[in-house]
């Protein structure tokens, strides 16, 4: 590990400490990537993952967003910084190290669905894998910060933990993504922690006994199956899925998140455990069934300014369908300088 000396995040004029909030406050913690997006001859590169995914689209819903990760001294972690920039995200936790490689991820589009490589086709290069920010980076990041209203995690660390503990114990709320199954002390203890765990079927079986381990409330989604919401101990409560026309359903998740946190009436989290969620849930699945309909994870916040959002999701909600009636957007691709043009090596 570094000393604290040799890290290096921007500059401390920007840490939100110094600043009031504009709205709801969230640090998103964990696995923050750049995305390449191929679609046919379209080219695109985003800052993604789904802690940055998740920061951003709070940022379009008029949150004060931070994220903390790691990233590389190379193109990919600079444009990784920008685009989050771009998206209305502080980078002051950002840790960029000379030492490590920016990790990458394509993301092939086609026919509706969509597939992941962790490898570049152009030039071959395997990518970095996701490294978690190191423990004593989060204690500083802690406790120099403003408590945020809610503290975003979807990687299990042991600086996910002492986060989750500490931002427990001043009354934030844990919101835990789980990427993937694990029973490591530190998967479970986060289960213990996190006042709402939200989870893909397909990554996580919602009859697992991983669950137990959560006091909190869960939901989960299931593709065309619809999204689900329970206390603990109590049965699934079910809330459809809205059919529309496809082009790309890369993000869907991270957008019925974001949607589902902003719709919350209340983030204190003796009031978020007591909440009916089927209706915030509905509103959730509305936005992320849209997002489906444009290119890219996080594409809608540029298709759609706010209003214009919500009316669609009303119309959406009436309807039970909603056409396209113009073109995707196309994702910009980065001008950085780089050996190759897909993954920025």
């Amino acid at each position: 590990m570094l000393p604290v000396a040799s890290w290096r995040t921007l500059p401390m004029m920007e840490n939100k400490q110094a600043e009031e909030p504009k709205g709801r406050t969230v640090l998103s913690v964990g696995y923050v990537v750049l995305d390449v997006l191929v679609h046919g001859d379209c080219l695109g590169h985003s800052a993604g993952g789904t802690a940055g995914n998740v920061a951003a689209n709070l940022s379009y819903f008029g949150w004060d967003a931070a994220t903390a990760a790691l990233h590389g001294d190379d193109p990919a972690g600079n444009h990784l910084r920008a685009d989050l920039k771009k998206a209305g995200v502080s980078s002051t936790w950002l840790l960029e190290r000379k030492d490590f490689t920016t990790p990458v991820v394509i993301h092939e589009v086609s026919n509706g669905s969509h597939n992941f490589r962790f490898g570049c086709p152009v030039c071959g290069r395997k990518f970095a894998r996701f490294r978690p920010i190191p423990v004593d980076f989060a204690e500083d990041l802690v406790e120099s910060n403003r408590q945020p209203d809610v503290l975003f995690l979807d990687r299990v660390s042991a600086a996910a933990v002492l986060m989750a503990e500490r931002i427990r114990d001043g009354g934030g709320l844990v919101v835990f993504e789980p990427s993937m199954p694990g029973d490591s002390q530190k998967f479970r203890r986060l289960l213990e922690l996190a006042h709402l765990v939200k989870f893909s079927a397909s990554r996580l079986d919602p009859t697992s006994c991983l669950l137990n381990e959560s006091s909190g409330t869960h939901v989960y989604t299931d593709g065309d199956n619809g999204a689900y919401w329970r206390r603990k101990g109590e049965a699934w409560n079910h809330v459809p899925h809205f059919p529309v026309d496809a082009i790309d359903p890369g993000g869907a998740g991270d957008w019925t998140t974001a949607a589902l946190l902003d719709a919350l009436p209340s983030l204190v989290p003796d009031e978020v455990e007591r909440t009916d969620l089927t209706e915030p849930l509905r509103y959730a699945q509305a936005v992320a069934a849209l997002s489906c309909q444009v290119l890219g994870a996080r594409s809608l916040a540029y298709e759609y300014e706010r209003e214009k959002l919500d009316a669609t999701v009303v119309n959406l909600q009436k309807t039970n369908h909603h056409k396209r009636t113009s073109r995707p957007r196309r994702p910009s691709k980065s001008r950085r300088s780089a050996t190759c043009t897909a993954c920025l090596a």
